[in-house]
């Protein structure tokens, strides 16, 4: 499908009802501003909707104007966000397979130098962002600019917790930024102490388990957090202060990554090649500057369990094509999702690999 660009709108506290469009009536968005018992206001913003032309504009409303690329046609998401103070937002989204992107003409209509920190919760998918493609699996936190183009790309159900904060919140060198993004952040004290954090935070928790048995969004009643979890000014400025320490730590500890284990290599190559499926150029060169490492000692690890990248990925990007054309798509367009670029070669490697035509799966 074409992509949606939504109208451009900042985010302001005093959030108004969200309407969804009269062509869109299967849709459900609403949004409500939740009064803490001390009396200050604490702005929740509580968005669930069944297109990605409503994503295009919930997501845009949380974070900064955004554009939704290819969705399945039975959509679902949700995100609900809670803002901890002006400095500090948190949301937790979930949402069906898409992607969303930060194009330069969203950027150049509407700037911005927020710094934005994902913790994947469920689900697979990727980060891209200046030149750098990181992988998303549970348990993975990695940071990108609202300040460059980047793109999210999700082959399936996901969950994310995601922490918005402006940049001189950080205190990073000019160009520092830049060179951590669309990197997995790796295991240091500081990271260890920002997920404890975050994990105490309003509503973090409720994001544990939000996919239901059939790994389909689930969507709920939607309410803000409890009126308790609502925090004083001095709570949240305190807050504030403590998460950003305990990024920049974070991030400094990712500008010298330890080298990975041939197993860990393994585990996150593959990842890697996943979260690549729909992209023609992916493979195993890519794959090998990306984690930095060379092309053999790729090969070499896949080689001890008697397979190769290439091999995976073509079983990987075949497997999600039968997924595809048994839910209805056309052989053109689960060839395209799945990287392949000339339909013909799609159908001679599917029928190689399952022993029937593409066209043969099709309900």
């Amino acid at each position: 499908m074409s992509g949606v660009t939504p109208s451009a709108r900042p985010f302001a506290p005093d959030i108004r009802p969200f309407a969804t469009a009269p062509d869109a009536p299967s849709g459900r968005a609403y949004s409500r501003l939740m009064v803490g018992p001390t009396g200050g206001a604490s702005p929740a913003l509580s968005l669930h909707v069944a297109s990605p032309e409503e994503w295009a504009d919930a997501v845009s409303r949380a974070f900064v104007p955004l554009r939704v690329g290819a969705a399945p046609r039975q959509f679902a998401a949700s995100l609900t966000q809670q803002s901890l103070g002006p400095r500090l937002r948190l949301t937790s989204v979930r949402s069906a397979a898409s992607e969303v992107s930060r194009t330069p003409r969203t950027l150049s209509e509407n700037p911005s130098d927020d710094v934005l920190l994902s913790w994947q919760r469920a689900g697979h998918g990727a980060l891209i962002q200046h030149g750098r493609r990181a992988a998303f699996s549970p348990g993975v936190l990695s940071v990108y600019d609202a300040s460059s183009p980047y793109t999210l790309r999700f082959d399936g159900p996901i969950e994310q917790l995601v922490l918005q904060l402006p940049r001189r919140s950080l205190r990073l060198r000019e160009g520092e930024l830049a060179d951590l993004t669309a990197r997995p952040l790796p295991p240091s004290a500081s990271l260890r102490g920002l997920v404890a954090l975050l994990s105490t935070l309003p509503f973090a928790d409720r994001s544990s388990s939000l996919l239901d048995g059939a790994g389909s969004p689930r969507v709920g009643d939607g309410a803000p957090a409890p009126g308790g979890d609502a925090v004083t000014a001095a709570d949240a400025e305190a807050l504030a202060e403590a998460v950003s320490g305990l990024l920049v730590g974070a991030l400094r500890a990712s500008s010298a990554p330890a080298p990975l284990g041939d197993e860990e290599l393994l585990r996150v190559a593959r990842e890697s090649l996943r979260a690549g499926l729909g992209d023609s150029r992916t493979g195993p060169e890519r794959t090998a500057a990306e984690l930095n490492v060379s092309l053999r000692r790729l090969q070499r690890i896949f080689e001890r369990d008697g397979d190769s990248p290439a091999a995976y990925l073509r079983r990987e990007r075949l497997a999600h094509a039968r997924a595809l054309l048994l839910e209805g798509s056309p052989v053109a367009a689960a060839a395209r999702a799945c990287g392949y670029l000339d339909v013909d070669a799609f159908s001679r490697a599917f029928k190689r690999e399952h022993g029937a035509p593409p066209a043969s799966l099709r309900p």
